[in-house]
């Protein structure tokens, strides 16, 4: 098998108002720095939650160490809207300025906004 490097530390160094550097240091001690700008992250983000979601799917991977209750991001509002047909629900969530919206079936939302009124409590 081929020297596996890992990447083991990540630092972000911010150039300027619109460009970061962000440079990884793998498991050899070799750095490797990218340039991002915002723009970047609209190419990046998507791919990386999608790589996410297949790593979740195998135990052997311990998706506990990068998903789940424990690596919760603060989170200021939340809204939800009509998705891109009748059969879905656009989960508006955002964190700070950044809006992340998530497009998920309207049946998955009702059911789970049912759940959560069975545990909230009234207030006498």
């Amino acid at each position: 098998m081929a020297d596996r490097r890992i990447p083991v530390k990540l630092e972000i160094e911010h150039l300027d108002e619109n460009i970061s550097a962000i440079t990884f240091t793998d498991s050899n001690a070799n750095e490797t720095t990218f340039l991002f700008e915002p723009s970047t992250l609209t190419v990046f983000f998507p791919q990386l939650l999608e790589l996410a979601s297949r790593w979740a799917k195998h135990s052997d991977l311990s998706p506990q160490n990068f998903s789940g209750d424990q690596k919760s991001l603060p989170a200021q509002r939340i809204e939800l809207g009509i998705g891109r047909d009748g059969r879905e629900c656009a989960v508006r969530i955002w964190v700070g300025d950044v809006q992340l919206t998530f497009l998920v079936p309207l049946d998955e939302i009702l059911a789970a906004v049912n759940e959560l009124a069975t545990l909230i409590k009234p207030v006498q």
